[in-house]
């Protein structure tokens, strides 16, 4: 997944905002622990933020 991020991304605060949405996705579902299937959700819920801020920045 690091590996295709443009080289200015902060790596690191992107995978720790990805651990934080799992966990919370996780959470929600009930679980203690993080599945694959929460860390998906996280990678879907990040990249729609991502879109709705580049919108909202090119308005």
């Amino acid at each position: 997944m690091c590996a295709s991020l443009n080289p200015k991304t902060d790596k690191a605060a992107l995978l720790n905002e990805m651990l934080i949405l799992s966990r919370l996705v996780a959470s929600s579902h009930g679980c203690s622990n993080v599945e694959f299937e929460h860390w998906e959700h996280a990678v879907r819920i990040s990249s729609a933020v991502s879109s709705a801020m580049s919108s909202w920045r090119s308005n």
